[in-house]
């Protein structure tokens, strides 16, 4: 059963209707601002929504589930910079306990948005919690969420998957040993992405390393902050590799808005980002910094 309605303010009210319509196949808009009071959730509001991702059938789940994650990134602070993050610890609780709480599509929902949104140390309370989501209900996104988390109990879990023959070979299992502290598997991110020459591989690397977060992964690629290789898509556009190495250092330091995407539109933009691996690493360069280049698209060509 719902909570009292004799208590409830305008905003539950609201958030009650909202399920009513979620229940005959409506969608939800994306329009989270009548359950704001004063810049944060409702919380008569939010405990309608919170039995609703409890109690009511996955098509409703799911879309409850859509309405607390667009709530949660656009109360938080950084919002207005460019942030895409969730810290309100209520709203956390809900996806991850109720969230994760059986397989379909309000998981697949709330894993990306905690791995996209959540910051890691935000997850301190939930180890045990996604470390048995992942033994239960495994998937390629729950193991970058385990890496993202770092849970003290998740490495034999990982360990005993990636003996299966279904998780063997995945990539995703590796970055989560690598996260853990497995250092042969973090080896085999770090040295590649160190030496390459070739500018996809790089990018990818990098990726890669955002996600496993260690320290050793995030001083490699403070260390390439500096590197000249650039991504080309023939006759459509240049990508500066420098972009993917800060959006993987953003996504571990998600309350830096000069990491956030087109913070760089000039070259001061890179001098930011040096000094913080400067500050934060101790990096030190060994070439100069590349000619500024973010995105540069290729001329359209005229009509033959």
């Amino acid at each position: 059963m719902y909570s009292d309605s004799s208590k409830e303010t305008p905003q539950a009210r609201l958030a009650r209707e909202q399920i009513d319509r979620f229940r005959v196949g409506q969608s939800f808009s994306g329009d989270v601002q009548a359950y704001i009071v004063a810049g944060q959730p409702d919380s008569r509001a939010l405990e309608v929504f919170a039995q609703g991702l409890a109690q009511e059938p996955e098509p409703v789940r799911a879309q409850v589930a859509n309405v607390l994650i667009a709530l949660g990134r656009q109360i938080d602070p950084l919002r207005d910079s460019g942030g895409n993050l969730i810290r309100n610890p209520r709203i956390i609780r809900l996806l991850v306990v109720e969230g994760l709480s059986s397989v379909g599509p309000t998981r697949d929902e709330c894993l990306d948005a905690l791995l996209a949104s959540v910051p890691g140390e935000l997850f301190r309370d939930y180890g045990p919690v996604l470390t048995k989501n992942l033994e239960q209900s495994p998937d390629g996104t729950t193991f970058l969420l385990v890496a993202k988390a770092k849970p003290a109990g998740a490495l034999a879990v990982v360990k005993e998957l990636a003996r299966s023959p279904r998780w063997a070979k995945s990539e995703n299992v590796q970055i989560a040993l690598a996260a853990l502290g497995e250092k042969p598997a973090e080896d085999k991110f770090v040295q590649p992405f160190l030496t390459t020459r070739d500018p996809s591989q790089k990018a990818k690397l990098a990726k890669s390393l955002g996600y496993i977060g260690t320290d050793s992964a995030l001083r490699a690629l403070a260390s390439q902050m500096r590197t000249d290789l650039v991504v080309e898509m023939p006759r459509v556009l240049l990508r500066s590799v420098r972009l993917d190495i800060i959006a993987a250092l953003s996504y571990n330091f998600p309350d830096k808005p000069f990491l956030y995407d087109n913070a760089v539109i000039d070259d001061n933009g890179y001098a930011r980002v040096e000094q913080f691996c400067e500050k934060t690493f101790d990096t030190k360069w060994q070439a100069p910094r590349p000619p500024f280049l973010t995105i540069q698209g290729f001329p359209s060509e005229p009509p033959q």
